[in-house]
């Protein structure tokens, strides 16, 4: 399972993720200055020398991740760039109207939820490809870098809570699943005691076997994919509390960020895990 993590891109950014913040608590914990108790002076002069160069050490890596992180998701937007204006021409062929009513209809059809998204994603892809570009110093303007990180802080809460509502509408409709599966095989045993012989009395015990086997094969699947969504739910809901320190401009420490950072991508992990220990565990059958 590690290792079939590890090489996937979503396991890495996840590993980065995990130990960026990790690191960025024990940074936050260092830098609040501790009271060491000792008579040698020169002893906690050095021990303070010893922390500052550490806590140097660790920004550094802990930059180098957050760097890594960023070219993983880097070069995606011409992609997505490139299908959005596909879809559009495509849309802009089928309608034979004039060119002023295509538009019209091609605004009409970009409203909704679906075409929303798609946007947002392309937003979100470029700003954060930007911020890249500035860190490797391709592009320098403070202003415009502190306007493209706002844009992708709101474009990153709204897709979370996009994505929030996806996934307690699918958890919803899974919950109703998983009653009518239950209902129907307690209907199937109650029919099976009412009616004993109704496939006949060699194939009756086969039948019903195989028709409480396959009910239960879905409940458990159910299961599985409810306990899934409910880990997207809870990594979300801590990415919302994190990106509102930002979102919300609060002036919170650095280690509130971090820890719930930090909280979501462990999270994150248990749920790769899963999915990944399921998808095995169906080939090996």
């Amino acid at each position: 399972v590690l290792q079939h993590l590890v090489n996937t891109l979503n396991g890495k950014d996840k590993f980065a993720k995990t130990l960026k913040y990790s690191l960025d608590l024990i940074i936050y914990f260092l830098s609040i200055k501790p009271t060491i108790i000792m008579k040698n002076k020169w002893i906690r002069n050095l021990t303070y020398t010893m922390i500052k160069n550490l806590i140097w050490q660790l920004r550094y890596v802990s930059m180098q991740l957050s760097t890594y992180r960023y070219i993983l998701r880097f070069g995606n937007s011409p992609f997505l760039i490139v299908k959005f204006i596909e879809r559009s021409k495509k849309m802009l062929k089928s309608d034979m109207s004039s060119w002023g009513t295509k538009l019209f209809h091609l605004g009409l059809k970009l409203l909704n939820e679906s075409s929303f998204r798609e946007i947002l994603n392309i937003y979100f892809s470029v700003c954060d490809e930007m911020m890249l570009l500035n860190r490797f110093r391709l592009w320098s303007h403070p202003k415009l870098e502190r306007i493209i990180s706002r844009h992708e802080v709101i474009c990153w809460q709204t897709d979370i809570f996009l994505n929030l509502k996806d996934n307690l509408v699918e958890l919803e409709s899974l919950k109703r699943k998983s009653i009518e599966y239950h209902i129907e095989k307690n209907l199937r045993q109650v029919n099976n005691n009412l009616y004993p012989h109704q496939f006949g009395v060699e194939n009756n015990n086969a039948t019903i076997e195989w028709q409480l086997t396959k009910l239960n094969d879905n409940i458990l699947s159910n299961s599985q994919k409810q306990y899934i969504i409910k880990l997207d739910i809870v990594r979300l809901l801590f990415d919302a509390l994190a990106n509102s320190t930002d979102f919300f401009k609060l002036k919170l420490s650095s280690g509130t960020y971090s820890s719930l950072s930090l909280c979501s991508s462990v999270v994150s992990l248990i749920k790769l895990w899963t999915q990944t220990k399921q998808e095995i565990s169906k080939e090996t059958i």
